[in-house]
Protein backbone atom coordinates (compact mmCIF):
# COMPACT_ATOMS: atom_id res chain seq x y z
CA UNK A 1 0.00 0.00 0.00
CA UNK A 2 1.30 3.36 -1.10
CA UNK A 3 0.18 6.71 0.05
CA UNK A 4 0.22 10.00 -1.43
CA UNK A 5 -0.44 13.69 0.22
CA UNK A 6 -1.69 16.26 -2.50
CA UNK A 7 -2.12 19.86 -1.91
CA UNK A 8 -3.32 23.17 -4.31
CA UNK A 9 -2.05 26.21 -4.66
CA UNK A 10 -2.85 29.17 -6.74
CA UNK A 11 -0.58 31.91 -7.99
CA UNK A 12 -0.78 34.73 -10.75
CA UNK A 13 1.78 37.42 -11.32
CA UNK A 14 0.86 40.73 -11.73
CA UNK A 15 -0.69 41.24 -15.33
CA UNK A 16 -0.40 37.51 -15.95
CA UNK A 17 -3.16 34.83 -15.71
CA UNK A 18 -3.97 32.79 -12.68
CA UNK A 19 -2.16 29.18 -12.47
CA UNK A 20 -3.54 26.43 -9.87
CA UNK A 21 -1.56 23.67 -8.71
CA UNK A 22 -1.90 20.73 -7.38
CA UNK A 23 0.91 18.76 -6.56
CA UNK A 24 2.29 16.11 -3.94
CA UNK A 25 4.48 13.49 -2.72
CA UNK A 26 3.84 9.25 -3.31
CA UNK A 27 5.35 7.13 -0.61
CA UNK A 28 5.47 3.92 1.21
CA UNK A 29 3.37 3.71 4.68
CA UNK A 30 6.50 3.00 6.72
CA UNK A 31 8.17 5.87 4.59
CA UNK A 32 5.31 8.80 5.98
CA UNK A 33 5.37 6.84 8.89
CA UNK A 34 8.89 7.92 9.40
CA UNK A 35 8.76 11.56 7.60
CA UNK A 36 5.94 12.42 9.85
CA UNK A 37 7.68 11.41 13.48
CA UNK A 38 10.78 13.72 12.37
CA UNK A 39 8.59 16.61 10.38
CA UNK A 40 6.55 16.79 14.28
CA UNK A 41 9.81 16.87 16.00
CA UNK A 42 10.74 19.89 13.72
CA UNK A 43 7.79 21.49 14.04
CA UNK A 44 7.52 21.12 17.79
CA UNK A 45 10.87 22.73 18.08
CA UNK A 46 10.58 25.45 15.75
CA UNK A 47 6.96 26.23 17.14
CA UNK A 48 4.68 25.73 14.09
CA UNK A 49 1.42 24.07 14.34
CA UNK A 50 1.88 23.01 10.61
CA UNK A 51 4.04 24.37 7.82
CA UNK A 52 2.54 27.20 5.00
CA UNK A 53 5.10 27.86 2.17
CA UNK A 54 3.09 30.97 1.41
CA UNK A 55 4.10 33.04 4.76
CA UNK A 56 7.16 31.34 5.18
CA UNK A 57 8.04 33.03 1.66
CA UNK A 58 6.18 36.13 2.43
CA UNK A 59 7.96 36.58 6.21
CA UNK A 60 4.97 38.48 7.37
CA UNK A 61 2.72 35.90 9.47
CA UNK A 62 4.58 34.75 12.54
CA UNK A 63 6.28 32.26 13.72
CA UNK A 64 8.09 32.67 10.45
CA UNK A 65 8.78 36.86 10.27
CA UNK A 66 10.88 36.61 13.60
CA UNK A 67 13.08 33.65 12.01
CA UNK A 68 16.32 34.22 11.02
CA UNK A 69 18.29 33.63 7.72
CA UNK A 70 20.09 30.86 9.66
CA UNK A 71 16.71 29.54 10.80
CA UNK A 72 14.65 29.68 8.01
CA UNK A 73 17.17 27.70 5.55
CA UNK A 74 17.58 24.74 8.33
CA UNK A 75 14.10 24.33 8.80
CA UNK A 76 13.25 24.37 4.79
CA UNK A 77 16.61 22.55 4.45
CA UNK A 78 15.90 19.42 6.99
CA UNK A 79 11.80 18.92 5.29
CA UNK A 80 13.47 18.89 2.11
CA UNK A 81 16.33 16.03 3.51
CA UNK A 82 12.96 14.26 4.69
CA UNK A 83 11.75 14.21 1.43
CA UNK A 84 14.16 13.02 -0.17
CA UNK A 85 15.25 10.64 2.36
CA UNK A 86 12.02 9.08 2.83
CA UNK A 87 9.59 9.46 0.15
CA UNK A 88 9.34 7.65 -3.29
CA UNK A 89 8.81 10.77 -5.52
CA UNK A 90 6.75 14.15 -6.49
CA UNK A 91 4.11 14.73 -9.02
CA UNK A 92 2.76 17.97 -10.35
CA UNK A 93 0.46 19.65 -12.44
CA UNK A 94 -0.58 22.50 -13.26
CA UNK A 95 -3.23 25.20 -15.67
CA UNK A 96 -3.86 28.38 -16.72
CA UNK A 97 -7.67 29.03 -15.18
CA UNK A 98 -8.64 31.04 -17.48
CA UNK A 99 -7.46 29.25 -20.90
CA UNK A 100 -9.11 26.31 -19.24
CA UNK A 101 -12.50 28.27 -18.25
CA UNK A 102 -12.30 29.30 -22.76
CA UNK A 103 -11.63 26.01 -24.05
CA UNK A 104 -14.56 24.19 -21.91
CA UNK A 105 -16.43 26.82 -23.05
CA UNK A 106 -16.30 26.96 -26.33
CA UNK A 107 -17.20 23.43 -26.28
CA UNK A 108 -14.78 21.48 -28.51
CA UNK A 109 -14.26 19.05 -26.76
CA UNK A 110 -16.31 18.25 -23.75
CA UNK A 111 -13.98 17.79 -20.36
CA UNK A 112 -13.90 15.38 -18.04
CA UNK A 113 -13.61 17.49 -15.41
CA UNK A 114 -16.08 20.19 -16.81
CA UNK A 115 -15.15 23.65 -15.65
CA UNK A 116 -13.56 22.86 -12.14
CA UNK A 117 -9.74 23.02 -12.55
CA UNK A 118 -9.31 21.51 -9.19
CA UNK A 119 -10.38 18.44 -11.17
CA UNK A 120 -9.12 18.54 -14.06
CA UNK A 121 -5.41 19.20 -12.01
CA UNK A 122 -6.10 16.50 -9.38
CA UNK A 123 -7.05 14.04 -12.40
CA UNK A 124 -3.78 15.05 -13.98
CA UNK A 125 -1.74 14.44 -10.92
CA UNK A 126 -3.62 10.94 -10.31
CA UNK A 127 -2.52 9.97 -14.19
CA UNK A 128 0.54 10.71 -14.07
CA UNK A 129 1.03 8.52 -10.68
CA UNK A 130 -0.37 5.84 -12.56
CA UNK A 131 1.89 6.26 -14.88
CA UNK A 132 4.84 6.08 -12.97
CA UNK A 133 4.39 3.24 -10.76
CA UNK A 134 3.69 1.08 -14.38
CA UNK A 135 6.84 2.47 -15.38
CA UNK A 136 8.63 1.38 -12.34
CA UNK A 137 6.71 -1.75 -12.23
CA UNK A 138 5.08 -1.23 -8.86
CA UNK A 139 2.07 -2.74 -8.20
CA UNK A 140 0.45 -1.10 -5.69
CA UNK A 141 -2.40 0.87 -4.98
CA UNK A 142 -2.52 4.50 -3.15
CA UNK A 143 -4.61 5.59 -0.62
CA UNK A 144 -5.16 9.04 -1.14
CA UNK A 145 -5.07 12.54 0.82
CA UNK A 146 -5.98 15.84 -0.27
CA UNK A 147 -5.48 18.68 1.85
CA UNK A 148 -9.08 19.99 2.75
CA UNK A 149 -10.86 23.09 1.70
CA UNK A 150 -10.08 24.07 -1.75
CA UNK A 151 -12.70 25.17 -4.52
CA UNK A 152 -13.58 22.10 -6.45
CA UNK A 153 -12.22 19.73 -3.74
CA UNK A 154 -15.55 18.16 -3.27
CA UNK A 155 -17.05 17.08 -6.38
CA UNK A 156 -14.03 16.04 -7.02
CA UNK A 157 -13.33 13.40 -3.88
CA UNK A 158 -17.01 12.40 -4.70
CA UNK A 159 -16.33 11.70 -8.17
CA UNK A 160 -13.12 9.70 -7.36
CA UNK A 161 -15.20 7.77 -4.92
CA UNK A 162 -17.75 6.61 -7.48
CA UNK A 163 -14.49 5.27 -9.18
CA UNK A 164 -13.83 3.08 -6.04
CA UNK A 165 -17.53 1.95 -5.76
CA UNK A 166 -17.45 0.45 -9.49
CA UNK A 167 -15.53 -4.04 -9.95
CA UNK A 168 -12.69 -4.63 -8.11
CA UNK A 169 -10.25 -5.48 -11.70
CA UNK A 170 -11.12 -1.86 -13.44
CA UNK A 171 -10.82 0.26 -9.60
CA UNK A 172 -7.48 -1.83 -9.79
CA UNK A 173 -6.40 -0.02 -12.91
CA UNK A 174 -6.43 3.42 -11.41
CA UNK A 175 -4.18 2.27 -8.38
CA UNK A 176 -6.79 4.20 -6.12
CA UNK A 177 -7.91 2.22 -2.59
CA UNK A 178 -9.23 5.30 -1.44
CA UNK A 179 -9.47 8.82 -2.05
CA UNK A 180 -10.54 11.02 1.24
CA UNK A 181 -9.74 15.28 2.71
CA UNK A 182 -7.40 16.02 5.01
CA UNK A 183 -5.55 18.71 7.92
CA UNK A 184 -2.34 19.14 8.42
CA UNK A 185 -2.80 18.93 11.89
CA UNK A 186 -4.00 14.97 11.13
CA UNK A 187 -1.71 14.63 8.54
CA UNK A 188 2.03 16.52 8.72
CA UNK A 189 2.97 14.71 5.12
CA UNK A 190 0.33 17.43 3.81
CA UNK A 191 3.38 19.92 4.52
CA UNK A 192 5.20 18.31 2.58
CA UNK A 193 2.60 18.46 -0.58
CA UNK A 194 2.35 22.66 0.35
CA UNK A 195 5.89 22.84 -0.46
CA UNK A 196 5.56 21.53 -3.90
CA UNK A 197 2.22 22.99 -4.24
CA UNK A 198 3.55 26.25 -3.82
CA UNK A 199 6.89 25.71 -5.95
CA UNK A 200 5.11 24.39 -9.05
CA UNK A 201 2.65 27.88 -9.88
CA UNK A 202 6.05 29.62 -9.40
CA UNK A 203 7.92 27.44 -11.98
CA UNK A 204 5.66 28.05 -14.53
Amino acid sequence: MLRAFVDASKASKPGGPPILAIAGFVGTVSGWSSFQKKWREVRTKSGLGYFHMTDFMSRKAKPYKDWTEKKRNAVIGRLIELINRHLLFGVSAAVNIADLSAYARAGKNRLRSGHNPYSFCASQVIGLVIHALEFNKINEQVMWIFEGGDRGQPEFIASMNRICSVPEKLRESFRIFSVMPGSKKQFPGLDAADFLAWETPQHV
